[in-house]
């Protein structure tokens, strides 16, 4: 392999740039294509939610939802704080969803966090990873040879996978420290789907040590009834979240404590994928509310403290 020598500083400043320019080109890509493989269902957009960045009137509280598809935790904070002035802006590259911006993570760290932050500190940061390459189903196509963390790929499309999974978390974990700037009381809701993640570096160095994140996770058909199981997990900073404080059976399935009862044992064993995940995708106002509530209730907390 050929070596490059630096001789100055200059030379060095221009490698580290050309690297993360090729960081950012490799996720816009990655994103891009997987962008195109969504098929959101008529109405599931924020297009109906006011974009706090160009109200008339500064909202008290502004949350910003990365990955936001959907929409729905910004659905479920503006429903509970719109009487008190609260605020969303939602980002997602896929313009599907109509995002108020349309920007990948990069992106918008790049371009826009300043200028948006600046205006509008960030109160409450939901980032949400993406599922089709972070997910349980996912994590056979990201094998890597014998050490699962750090070993190498064992095939082309490992390691493009690989890449493209842990350059979007750093960038998620950069857009955090990013709104922690602006505010260092910023509330952080980070939902990935289990397993993939939790073998990465980023997992435990950045979101669990140096960020401080508590880890929750649960079943969703065990906490949210939805119809499929779906093991989640939700990074977060958050005081005031009940689920942070249940037990391991109280949020998980265990052999003596199931989701389902003894008639219903089906609905256990599938797994959100397909046709499947998109019903549960309906199901997920019960969680988005109860995580918004918990956020509601902690900034309400803040603002008699101050």
């Amino acid at each position: 392999m050929a070596t490059i020598k630096i001789t100055s500083r200059s030379q060095l400043e221009r490698l580290k740039q050309a690297a993360f320019d090729r960081s950012v080109s490799i996720l816009a890509k990655q994103a891009e294509f997987t962008c195109t493989k969504r098929n959101p269902k008529h109405g599931s957009s924020s297009s109906d939610l006011p974009c706090a960045l160009v109200a008339d009137v500064p909202p008290k509280w502004t949350l910003y939802e990365f990955g936001a598809q959907s929409a729905q935790f910004s659905r479920s904070f503006y429903r509970l704080t719109k009487d008190v002035d609260g605020g969303v802006v939602t980002i997602d590259m896929d313009k599907n969803c109509d995002p108020h911006i349309t920007m990948d993570y990069s992106e918008f760290l790049i371009d826009r966090a300043d200028q948006a932050f600046a205006k509008l500190p960030p109160d409450v940061m939901v980032l949400a990873t993406n599922c089709s390459s972070n997910s349980m189903l996912s994590v056979p196509h990201h094998r890597r040879n014998e050490e699962p963390v750090n070993g190498a790929p064992d095939s082309l499309h490992a390691a493009r996978a690989i890449e493209f999974a842990n350059s979007s978390a750093d960038f998620l974990v950069r857009l955090i420290v990013k709104g922690l700037e602006y505010n260092k009381l910023m509330l952080v809701v980070f939902e990935t789907p289990a397993n993939f993640l939790q073998q990465q570096p980023v997992y435990y160095d950045k979101l669990r040590y140096a960020l401080g994140l508590k880890e929750a996770r649960f079943c969703r058909c065990r906490l949210y009834g939805t119809p499929t199981r779906k093991d989640t997990i939700i990074l977060n900073n958050l005081a005031m979240w009940r689920v942070n404080r249940l037990s391991y059976e109280e949020r998980m399935c265990t052999s003596r404590h199931r989701c389902t009862g003894v008639g219903d044992k089906r609905k256990h064993d599938i797994i959100c994928i397909g046709v499947a995940a998109q019903a549960s995708a309906q199901l997920e106002t019960a969680l988005c509310d109860d995580v918004a509530m918990a956020c509601f209730r902690e900034l309400v907390f803040n603002d008699q403290l101050a």
